[in-house]
């Protein structure tokens, strides 16, 4: 009887040892590797969280978008951080629009929208509504915001 990997892992360190040939057991076919991730991403540790993030961000996928959005509330400030970037990395408008979103959004902490407004600086075609908040965040009251949010702007400017 061969046995199964735990459902649910990421890194080295917590995956199984080597089989008989030397490999890594792989994911069995009935799961995903982004049924996984997710599974992660309720963990109670946060570096699983961030790791499961980060992965995420890697596939891509709508789905994963949805994920990430999500992540954006974690409490946890590497959590939080990893999903911002993925989101930028993804660049899709949907993507896009979260970090917008969150970066506009007057009722949520300021730590979470400088995090957003910076991120949106990793986009490298950024539509022209993300440059229009960042603008009026470089004008706002908030000076750790505003001061993101003109950094952001000199660095779209790069691009």
């Amino acid at each position: 009887m061969t046995q199964q990997p735990p459902s649910s892992y990421l890194s080295t360190d917590a995956m199984p040892e080597e089989d008989d040939d030397g490999q890594r057991p792989t994911v069995p076919p009935s799961q995903p590797r982004e049924q996984l991730w997710r599974e992660q991403l309720c963990s109670r540790i946060p570096q699983q969280r961030a790791l499961a993030v980060s992965a995420l961000g890697r596939a891509g996928t709508l789905e994963c978008v949805a994920l990430l959005s999500d992540c954006l509330f974690d409490p946890d400030v590497d959590v939080l951080h990893e999903a911002a970037k993925a989101l930028a990395r993804i660049g899709s408008l949907q993507a896009i629009d979260r970090l917008v979103q969150l970066a506009a959004d007057e009722r949520a902490a300021v730590a979470r929208r400088v995090v957003a407004a910076f991120a949106l600086a990793e986009v490298r075609a950024i539509p022209n509504a993300a440059v229009d908040v960042l603008h009026a965040l470089a004008n706002g009251s908030d000076p750790w915001l505003a001061a993101t949010a003109r950094e952001s702007l000199v660095r779209l400017m790069r691009y």
